[in-house]
């Protein structure tokens, strides 16, 4: 295999799961790329008073800093199976975490451990590709949604 195809592999393996610094130059490869996503999915959220907003797969963070921004936004939280993507979104959050606005976790999608009608919205970007157990994610989706939230996936 030439070094260039091994580039390659390795590096598309980051997308899934990104680790280390490779893995965090990776995310903040994802926030360029996906920039216009990024924006329209914010728009489809339809933000009202006081959301309280999840991310499944929230890469380095910047959807959440752009969520953030608005001020009808109570709280959102960040949740992603990478710990080094983590550390870029902690990053870019710092304020909005400080202030108690913004939370992020480490978990996976098979396993939404949060109370039942907690979230306003939910959504994803770019990470339902990723996900091991579809059917079983949306229901949990919906179980922790409120009875008036939505979810949005882009």
């Amino acid at each position: 295999m030439k070094s260039n195809e091994k580039f390659n592999e390795v590096f598309g393996n980051q997308f899934g799961n990104p680790r280390g610094l490779l893995g965090m130059y990776a995310g903040e490869k994802m926030v360029k790329q996906h920039v216009t996503e990024t924006q329209w999915t914010i728009k489809l959220l339809n933000l009202q008073q006081k959301e309280i907003i999840l991310e499944l797969g929230c890469g380095a963070g910047y959807a959440i800093k752009l969520l953030l921004e608005q001020t009808v936004v109570s709280h959102v939280i960040g949740m992603d199976l990478s710990r080094s993507i983590l550390r870029s979104a902690t990053l870019r959050n710092r304020n909005e975490i400080s202030k108690g606005r913004a939370s992020l976790v480490q978990g996976n999608v098979n396993q939404l451990n949060f109370l039942d009608g907690y979230f306003t919205k939910v959504y994803s970007i770019h990470s339902v590709y990723f996900w091991d157990n579809l059917p079983k994610t949306i229901l949990d989706i919906y179980r922790i949604l409120k009875h008036e939230g939505c979810s949005t996936n882009s």
